[in-house]
C-alpha cells in the first residue's frame, strides 16, 4: 500500500515535467529572463503563466548594488525575451509601447 502511495505522488510530480507542458513552457521561459539580469542566480518569479505559447510574468533581480530592484513583467515567446522597461527616456517610451503591445496577450 505504501509503495502504491508513493507511486502515485511520484507520478503526479512527474507530470510537471512532461516535454512541452506548461510548467516545462514556464521554466524554460523563466531560465531564459534570468539570463538577462544582472545577477541571473537571484532571479524572483511570481505569477507566471501561459497563453497561447508564449510565457508572461513578474521577475525581481538584484541591481548593480546588490539590492533588489522590484519585480517587473517579462514576456518571452519562440524568438522573444522582453522585459519591461523601467528608464524614462525617448528610447525607453518606444520600447515601453513594444512591451505594452506584447503584454496585451498576457491579459
Amino acid at each position: 500500500m505504501r509503495l502504491w502511495f508513493l507511486g502515485a505522488l511520484v507520478g503526479l510530480g512527474a507530470c510537471q515535467w512532461v516535454p512541452g507542458s506548461e510548467q516545462q513552457q514556464i521554466h524554460a521561459a523563466q531560465k531564459r529572463v534570468a539570463e538577462q539580469l544582472r545577477d541571473p542566480a537571484s532571479a524572483q518569479f511570481r505569477a507566471s503563466r501561459v497563453n497561447d505559447g508564449w510565457v508572461c510574468g513578474e521577475v525581481n533581480g538584484k541591481n548593480a548594488y546588490g539590492a533588489y530592484a522590484g519585480f517587473q513583467r517579462f514576456v518571452t515567446g519562440p524568438n522573444v525575451v522582453s522585459l519591461e522597461p523601467t528608464g524614462t527616456g525617448e528610447d525607453d517610451k518606444e520600447a515601453k509601447r513594444y512591451f505594452e503591445v506584447l503584454w496585451i496577450g498576457c491579459d
